[in-house]
């Protein structure tokens, strides 16, 4: 029972501070925003390019693995079409 009491008191504390909570920064801060400010970054070119070749990769495989199942509906179909 107290676990409920304390849950529920939880949840009405969240919400009341959604409801009337005030954040005075314009935005999330993050270490990033405060490096910026000294013209420091966080990005690395190797792991950058990587992470571009990998992405391209998979975009490969997913196009490679629509057109199989496209083919094979294609192929479902037409068989639907011969029996019909």
């Amino acid at each position: 029972m107290e676990l409920l009491v304390l849950i529920i008191g939880l949840v009405a504390l969240s919400l009341l501070a959604m409801r009337f909570g005030y954040d005075s920064r314009p935005g999330f801060g993050t270490v990033e925003r405060g490096m910026d400010a000294f013209g420091t970054s966080w990005t690395d070119p190797i792991y950058d390019q990587e992470l571009a070749r990998e992405t391209r990769e998979a975009r490969l495989r997913r196009l490679a693995g629509d057109e199989v199942v496209t083919s094979r509906f294609r192929q479902a179909e037409n068989d639907l079409v011969q029996a019909a």
